[in-house]
């Protein structure tokens, strides 16, 4: 009889051994985690001169939406027709972008003016619909998630001195004294 326990002994050591082989480790109790390197990665970073004001809107649901074009510039090398590499033309190319806003980042988003330097996180953001004849149209654009102020208000050109500063402005470039955690 004694023999016959140690193999029901056994089996339950066995039982033991396996189950804990086949637990879960922690990272993969994540709920994302067989997922988490399958993921697709939707985003990207501007930086540029905004082309004109902002322009902040409101929808009929109250929620603030942000309109922002923003140049941005880049230089680079063609080589010449000849194929010869020392012999390259300086090519300077300039694009326009719409960035879009949406909820309380839009109201920031509306703070700098034309001309100021920002910087713009974004994710590409696809809009599809059919025309009244069929027609599938499609447009891509930058759907906003961050902005930096890369240009002081002090900085400004003297044409865009001449624009008064909004409260939420006057906040940005002089905080109150009173509201310091120091």
């Amino acid at each position: 009889m004694a023999k016959s326990k140690n193999k029901v002994e056994e089996k339950t050591e066995e039982k033991v051994m396996e189950e804990k082989a086949t637990e879960e480790t922690p990272a993969e109790k994540l709920p994302d985690f067989k997922d988490r390197f399958q993921r697709d990665i939707n985003s990207g970073v501007i930086i540029g001169r905004l082309a004109a004001d902002p322009d902040l809107k409101y929808l009929d649901n109250g929620r603030a939406m942000c309109q922002l074009r923003i140049f941005n510039h880049r230089d680079f090398y063609r080589p010449n027709v000849n194929g010869n590499s020392e012999d390259r033309q300086l090519v300077k190319h300039s694009s326009v972008f719409s960035v879009v806003f949406f909820g309380p980042i839009a109201e920031a988003a509306s703070i700098p003016r034309k001309g100021d330097k920002v910087g713009i996180s974004f994710e590409l953001d696809q809009q599809q619909w059919n025309t009244d004849f069929g027609e599938a149209r499609s447009y891509i654009r930058l759907l906003g998630r961050e902005i930096d102020f890369l240009s002081s208000p002090q900085n400004r050109t003297a044409a865009a001195e001449e624009i008064p500063m909004t409260d939420a402005e006057k906040l940005v470039a002089e905080p109150p004294e009173d509201d310091i955690p120091f």
